[in-house]
């Protein structure tokens, strides 16, 4: 009896922690959409919150470029939903590390253009110090005034922590704008408030001995973290016309012990675009 009497008492504090962790829906205007109904169904609320951080990492050294692009892709989906045409008019800031952890070289501005960003909407920011960059994300967020905020944080970071990723979320909540963080590669050292956080390599550009076209980079995501909702894995590629993700090769569920099931067939994708210079 006293056995069963604790087995409930469990049961009830994990459904109590799982409401407590599950963000309630918020209005559809209130989020931005990959623009593809197979992603953003499976989103909670239909896609991404803008009142939030979403945190992008390469697979490896090798698809830093690629994991660039996505979140160059995530920007310009943001943008849209800050209105239209107005939307696309507001500024973007993108904080850039000035210390040299990355040496992929510069963003590329006809690069970035492939994406949907504007060169001349974008807000550069270089801070000195990696605790200046935490300082100048916060100060962008809370300005109010860009569609989204990019900010370069490297996974090995000794300066950002759970503290300092939820403070970055309270400011990204209380000015309803998207921060986007890149995270560079490997294992994350240590845990932060991110709503989704995606693992993207690049996917293949050649299909049964063809070469697909250049200008729709693809990427393989795996969305190792969502708040709210549940994992997966998935190809993508984007549409620079439409300005738009699009599905490719083959979607993948994730499910509760770890095991990855195929669930349906999507036509094929292309490889990504690497957005900076070399250096």
């Amino acid at each position: 009896m006293q056995s069963l009497k604790k087995t409930e008492l469990m049961a009830g504090l994990r459904a109590q922690i799982a409401a407590l962790e599950t963000p309630p829906f918020q209005e559809e205007e209130g989020r931005f959409q990959f623009g593809l109904d197979d992603m953003d169904t499976r989103l909670p609320g239909g896609g991404l919150a803008c009142r939030g951080v979403h945190e992008v990492r390469a697979a490896s050294y090798g698809d830093m470029g690629a994991a660039i692009g996505f979140a160059a892709a995530l920007v310009t989906r943001a943008t849209y939903a800050s209105g239209t045409p107005s939307g696309k008019d507001r500024l973007i800031a993108w904080c850039q590390q000035s210390w040299g952890a990355y040496d992929i070289g510069a963003l590329y501005g006809p690069g970035l253009a492939g994406f949907g960003i504007d060169p001349g909407h974008l807000l550069l920011v270089n801070p000195a110090r990696e605790p200046d960059m935490l300082w100048a994300l916060e100060e962008c967020v809370r300005a109010g005034v860009f569609a989204a905020v990019v900010g370069e944080v490297p996974a090995t970071s000794r300066h950002f922590n759970l503290r300092a990723s939820r403070r970055l979320h309270l400011a990204a909540e209380d000015a309803s704008t998207p921060l986007i963080l890149m995270r560079g590669f490997g294992e994350l050292a240590s845990p932060s408030a991110a709503l989704t956080r995606w693992c993207v390599s690049a996917a293949s550009t050649v299909e049964e001995g063809s070469l697909r076209a250049i200008d729709r980079p693809s990427w393989q995501v795996d969305l190792e973290k969502c708040k709210g909702g549940r994992p997966f894995l998935s190809e993508l590629a984007w549409d620079a016309y439409a300005g738009s993700f699009v599905s490719c090769v083959s979607e993948q569920y994730r499910g509760a012990n770890g095991r990855r099931e195929v669930s349906l067939s999507l036509p094929p994708s292309d490889e990504a675009l690497d957005v900076r210079e070399a250096s």
